[in-house]
């Protein structure tokens, strides 16, 4: 929806203008990724099945992290496979405020 793609742009916008709110993203994407990994009802949440791009937009990360969960290979996502999961962007410049 429309106001959807407008949250998530003001979340990227706030996330280019303070590192800390970007590693606070990266960090519960990583938990994330983790968990939903980790989960012992695998029936339900298939890694298989999980966009991982789809997540990284939804947490307004602006780079993957390198987790050996999203490279391809047999336990990878399918997704991981797939170009590109994100755009990235540069986030070395962004300074905490």
């Amino acid at each position: 929806s429309p106001r959807a793609v407008d949250v998530l742009q003001g979340m990227k916008e706030a996330a280019r203008s303070d590192r800390a709110l970007l590693e606070l993203g990266t960090r519960a994407f990583v938990a994330f990724v983790r968990g939903y990994g980790e989960h012992v009802c695998s029936y339900i949440f298939r890694w298989a099945a999980l966009d991982a791009g789809s997540v990284a937009r939804s947490f307004a990360l602006l780079k993957l992290p390198r987790l050996k969960e999203l490279r391809a290979g047999a336990a990878a996502s399918p997704a991981a496979a797939e170009a590109p999961l994100l755009e990235e962007e540069d986030t070395r410049g962004i300074a905490f405020r």
